[in-house]
């Protein structure tokens, strides 16, 4: 599932890199304020119906007349949300082209995201039935397809028909990935049973009834993504919410990546823990090293590279988003140090602790984007998206200490001490030394956090793990690292 994951990031990237090449600033800016758009629209019709899907699916996954039973229901609900979301969104497209962009230009466009509603709706019933059936290759398989013809698609509207593309890029999209999902939930086993209307009422009640608190939880962060670019281009212009998205874009992809995949072995092994809140500090801590020693070097080679990377995935227009980058990953680093944190609340059943922590997080955030847009400039709303995450982690601090009497360790301390010398020394270096010196200096921080990074790991994985010995076999490392 990484891997599948790594690709469909990489195929989203190669999109953006068209639209920059093909269409510049305002096309990524658009696009932009499209994705969020529709990400916050199918969040809001799907109901929170794919967490609930996949472990009710779970549930009776052994027993194939249930199991019948739940996938016609799941079917059910997501044809019903799907098409009533397409229904409002084309009945309301005018006055949501006014909320989003303060002007009714964009109508057209988002009639046809709302016709993408319906895919992506019906993409999330097929992924969440496979998913909960346990056919993770052929869930890898469902978004790597998807992905491919997709962005096929999508290259040939951008290159073809430039700006007035984008929305039907999108659709294009979510067609192909419900078609890729609509091949692979056929091969999952699902024998052939009347099930009425009435028969099923209760179940779809239940979908529905369970889902609404997640949809509620994810909307206020796909809300607050949305109304930030919404207040950018509508308070600066297009061109800045490019900048912004293009930088807050780039500096998430790494980061995104690996915590996620890191996510799905920490999160049920930390949830085993519960009875013990010292086995439970053990292992926060455990996950805080770990996702300091893997991020830190990868965000310290952005950091350095920032100008560069721009260049590379967009165009040479969008350097001036440079100095917003640089400030995104620093949040960045701050976001995987606090991350490990937020876990203990779910592992825990605090659900609305963590949900007001969270909503504490994205108006903050929010306001603070909001402030800068109107009294200072583009740059500082990608300061507010670093101070937040400072308070936040201070938050989660508190509140992990008053709940397991948490604290960070020896080790983590000096690991977050070391790194945010590495990460201030670049910084300062970079925006008040010559190009050339500021490089140099970040170039030997890189280095001796990738060595600080490879010895801590071989100290945690042992000289017994396969990776280890791996890595003793080049004589170089060997050496270096004393394996």
């Amino acid at each position: 599932m990484g891997i599948s994951s790594g690709f469909v990031m990489f195929m989203m990237m190669l999109r953006i890199k068209f639209i920059a090449a093909f269409i510049g600033i305002i096309g990524v800016g658009l696009m932009a304020n499209y994705n969020a758009l529709l990400i916050v629209m199918v969040t809001l019709f799907n109901m929170g119906l794919n967490p609930v899907a996949v472990r009710e699916v779970a549930a009776v996954s052994a027993n194939s007349k249930l199991l019948a039973k739940k996938v016609i229901a799941i079917k059910r609900v997501s044809y019903f949300l799907a098409i009533f979301g397409f229904l409002i969104t084309v009945f309301f497209s005018g006055k949501i082209s006014q909320l989003v962009f303060n002007n009714f230009e964009h109508k057209q466009d988002v009639a046809v995201l709302g016709l993408a509603i319906i895919f992506m709706i019906l993409t999330n019933a097929n992924t969440s039935i496979i998913q909960g059936v346990r056919r993770v290759t052929d869930l890898a398989y469902t978004n790597i397809f998807g992905a491919i013809f997709g962005t096929i698609i999508a290259l040939f509207l951008f290159v073809t028909f430039g700006i007035n593309s984008i929305a039907w890029a999108l659709l294009a999209v979510a067609v192909t990935q419900m078609l890729s999902s609509a091949y692979f939930v056929r091969r999952v086993e699902i024998i052939q049973i009347k099930y009425y209307w009435h028969e099923n009422i209760s179940d779809l009640l239940g979908l529905l009834r369970n889902g609404l608190p997640l949809m509620i939880s994810s909307l206020v962060i796909t809300g607050t993504n949305l109304t930030i670019i919404a207040v950018i281009s509508q308070k600066l212009d297009i061109s800045s919410a490019g900048f912004y998205s293009a930088a807050f874009s780039l500096s998430g992809v790494f980061i995104g990546f690996l915590l996620n995949a890191m996510a799905a072995d920490y999160y049920p092994r930390l949830s085993s823990m519960i009875d013990s809140r010292r086995r439970m500090n053990k292992i926060v801590n455990e996950q805080t090293i770990v996702g300091i020693l893997l991020t830190v070097p990868g965000l310290l080679t952005c950091l350095v590279f920032s100008s560069f990377l721009l260049e590379i995935f967009y165009s040479k227009e969008f350097l001036p988003a440079s100095e917003l980058l640089q400030w995104f990953i620093l949040g960045c680093f701050l976001k995987v140090i606090s991350w490990p944190m937020g876990f203990v609340l779910l592992s825990l059943g605090k659900n609305n602790l963590f949900f007001l922590s969270e909503l504490f997080f994205n108006l903050s955030h929010l306001s603070l984007v909001y402030y800068s847009v109107m009294y200072l400039s583009l740059t500082e709303t990608a300061l507010a998206f670093f101070i937040c995450y400072a308070a936040y982690g201070l938050f989660m601090l508190l509140i992990c200490y008053k709940l397991t009497k948490f604290k960070w360790s020896h080790n983590v301390n000096n690991l977050i001490f070391i790194s945010f010398i590495q990460f201030t020394l670049v910084f300062i270096s970079l925006k008040y030394f010559v190009l050339w010196l500021g490089i140099l200096i970040g170039c030997i921080c890189i280095f001796l956090s990738i060595f600080i990074s490879l010895k801590s790991i071989v100290a945690l994985l042992g000289p017994t793990n396969p990776i280890i010995q791996k890595l003793s076999r080049l004589a170089f490392l060997s050496k270096w690292l004393k394996i």
